[in-house]
């Protein structure tokens, strides 16, 4: 959470004048401000080199600008210890350069005995290699200290004054360039300068201060990074307007220090306010960039603490719930890592045995449902397990497409064995086989179930002519024992297939179904007394588990208003998450909305999932403030959790403590709605756990937690309705 920082000024720019002569150098007082600065020379060679004069023939009072590191390193080789030079070295002949002719006497000799020439030669080089050309400050220093070594120079080392030479003609160069740059900040300082007075005598002024001061700055800027009369030029003309930016900086203090004081006023009230805890934490950090986008003000340390003592105050009822939301995402992620654990423990042991793919479709769906019911997740750790877990999800599906590939291959060999064996001579010894053969059909596992019933009816027909009526009574008997034994098995074998289909390829199948079922009974002719009761048996456990399913599906009508409602939450769920977490502004995220899409979009035909459905739509475009739209996902929690309440009375399933008052309250009012009437028959419950499923769908904004929560209750209940 960043709505605490440590200090409330920390990342705020003060408004106050650049110094610096330069991008490496520290700041100093600022030019223009009367206060008394050393006059431009060179009489002491020896100091850092961007410590020494900066400007050359400046005047005075002029700023001098703190060293930088590579003059520093520079100026520790320095000779000065040991000469004193005259108060200007000898000039480079470059033009409009006010150096002095005035010389001291100077002990050569004895300097160059201690000098190191080579070395500073070459620290010279470096140092003039690292200059840009609008560094005046640097280009003087070592202007000045090749001057100096000039002097102490022995006149009988060749190379050394090759080198010096060759040092020289390169700084004359950047000289030349940077008196062009200096010119160039002049005629920049001229066109500062004029907006600047136009600026100051508008009538809008107290809008434009912060324009004001940056512009001033910038003047501040030019006028560091300038020497000899161009310095002059633009101080003369920068001047005129200190008392006025000294005024207008008062005024911006005074300015941030009442805009900070509402700050205040508005963080205290927010102990007394309602909101949620989300919004309690994003408006508190709000509060806290406001605070550091005013800067600096007057009485801001004292300012800073009343701030930051209602922060506290404001941010205390965070705390409890942050740390618990900050445990709740641990223990997801625990349990999501022992779900990613089991499911590596149970592909490993598939390398040894295959599983069923019916058990192998209950695993994938246990484990899709724990892995949804362990959220949230701390984003920054849930990206690699998430990889783990679609892995492990990708390696289940191979082993189920395996398995399937094996069943049809399987089945396929069957065939073929059970149709050589129709033209096989020995008509006992064929069906001998072709019951082994059957025998091994009901472990070879299903496939697809339109594939699955294709194979079977192919086994089926080549199992018929094997088994053909035989002359004898007898091995007619037994001939139509072993085809009903085959059609009851085929039945049964039907019936689990169905079990294993996914709820839209069940629904496709119900005319099949209905098939299986009839011919299930026709079957039964030839059984004894006990078989039948055995096979009824699980017959009937089959079919009332399949009739529960049947009836949990949405008819057609239903099933097309969930296409089209699903159409419209695809397009409102990419921007609702967003808004609610606060995770990136919240103009952008109402951005993400494909407004056109929307529009082309087919409606429901229902006037009142349209209604709720739009309503969603318009509360991402018309709100523009996270709290109210934090206001509009609890008014919709609120809706999905009475419509949980009402399915749940009605089927008669426990309420969770916290809504059990609602229940009651619910309960008293239909009791009071409904007396005299009779009780509500079957079709009308199934008639309501449908249009609530509808309802549900459409409804929202809602936190996705507790969106979670509500729709595990509701589908509870509906289940619940459905299977009475």
């Amino acid at each position: 959470m960043s709505s605490k920082p440590s200090n409330g000024d920390s990342s705020s720019s003060q408004l106050t004048e650049p110094n610096a002569a330069e991008h490496t150098t520290a700041k100093q007082p600022l030019p223009g401000t009367d206060v008394p600065q050393p006059l431009t020379n060179t009489a002491n060679p020896d100091a850092p080199l961007t410590a020494q004069a900066p400007l050359r023939a400046a005047p005075a009072k002029d700023p001098v600008p703190a060293p930088d590191q590579n003059s520093e390193n520079l100026a520790k080789k320095s000779v000065g210890n040991y000469v004193q030079e005259s108060a200007a070295t000898a000039p480079l002949s470059v033009s409009g350069r006010n150096e002095s002719t005035s010389e001291q006497t100077i002990n050569s000799t004895d300097d160059s005995d201690t000098l190191n020439f080579p070395e500073e030669l070459n620290t010279l080089k470096h140092e003039l290699s690292a200059i840009n050309i609008d560094q005046t400050t640097r280009l003087v220093t070592v202007e000045n200290r090749l001057n100096r070594l000039r002097k102490l120079l022995p006149p009988d080392s060749l190379q050394l004054t090759e080198t010096l030479a060759a040092l020289t003609a390169s700084l004359q160069t950047m000289l030349a360039q940077n008196a062009g740059y200096q010119l160039e900040i002049e005629s920049a300082t001229k066109n500062l300068v004029s907006k600047l007075d136009a600026l100051i005598s508008a009538e809008t002024i107290d809008s434009q201060i912060s324009i004001v001061l940056e512009d001033w700055r910038s003047i501040q800027c030019n006028l560091n990074n300038s020497s000899g009369e161009v310095r002059a030029r633009i101080k003369e003309m920068a001047n005129p307007f200190k008392e006025k930016i000294q005024a207008l900086r008062d005024q911006a203090l005074a300015l941030a220090a009442e805009k900070k004081k509402s700050l205040i006023q508005q963080m205290e009230t927010l102990n007394q306010a309602d909101l949620t805890i989300r919004g309690r934490a994003q408006t508190i950090n709000k509060l806290h960039q406001q605070w550091k986008g005013l800067g600096r003000s007057s009485l801001n340390e004292e300012l800073w603490q009343q701030f930051k003592t209602a922060s506290d105050q404001a941010y205390e009822p965070c705390k409890a719930h942050f740390k618990a939301r900050k445990q709740e995402m641990a223990t997801n992620l625990q349990t999501r890592k022992a779900l990613c654990e089991s499911l590596e423990k149970s592909i490993a042991t598939f390398t040894e045995s295959s599983p069923d793919i019916a058990a192998l479709n209950k695993l994938l769906r246990e484990a899709d449902a724990e892995w949804k019911r362990s959220a949230p997740v701390e984003q920054s750790k849930i990206k690699s397990l998430q990889k783990r877990y679609y892995g492990l999800l990708e390696a289940l599906r191979k082993f189920r497409k395996k398995l399937t590939r094996d069943s049809v291959a399987t089945k396929t060999s069957l065939i073929s064995q059970a149709q050589e064996l129709v033209d096989y001579e020995d008509k006992r010894e064929a069906m001998e086989r072709a019951k082994a053969l059957q025998q091994e059909w009901k472990t070879a596992g299903p496939s697809s179930y339109k594939e699955d019933k294709q194979l079977w009816e192919q086994f089926r027909e080549a199992c018929d002519k094997i088994f053909a009526k035989p002359d004898s009574s007898k091995p007619r008997k037994r001939a139509a024992t072993n085809v009903a034994d085959q059609e009851i098995q085929k039945t049964l074998d039907a019936l689990q297939t169905f079990n294993a289909l996914s709820d839209e390829e069940l629904r496709a199948a119900r005319g099949d179904f209905n098939a299986t079922v009839r011919a299930f009974t026709g079957a039964l002719d030839n059984r004894t007394k006990k078989q039948r009761s055995r096979l009824i048996d699980q017959f009937n456990h089959l079919k009332r588990n399949l009739d529960s399913r049947f009836r949990a599906l949405p008819d057609k009508k239903s099933q097309i208003l969930i296409e089209r409602i699903r159409a419209h939450t695809q397009l409102l769920d990419k921007v609702e998450g967003q808004l609610l977490t606060g995770a990136e502004d919240f103009s952008e995220a109402k951005a993400r909305f494909e407004a056109e899409a929307w529009q082309q979009l087919d409606p429901t035909d229902d006037p009142e999932l349209d209604s709720l459905l739009q309503g969603r739509a318009s509360d991402v475009l018309s709100t523009n403030d996270p709290l109210e739209y934090q206001k509009c996902a609890t008014a919709a929690e609120s809706r999905l959790r009475e419509l949980c309440i009402l399915l749940e009375i009605r089927a008669g399933t426990d309420t969770p403590e916290s809504d059990r008052a609602q229940r009651m309250t619910l309960q008293l009012v239909q009791l009071q709605s409904e007396f005299g009437q009779n009780k509500t028959s079957q079709s009308e419950n199934v008639q309501f756990a449908h249009r609530s499923r509808l309802l549900s769908l459409c409804m929202g904004p809602i936190e996705p937690q507790a969106l979670s929560l509500l729709q595990e209750r509701l589908n509870e209940s509906v289940l619940r309705l459905l299977r009475r």
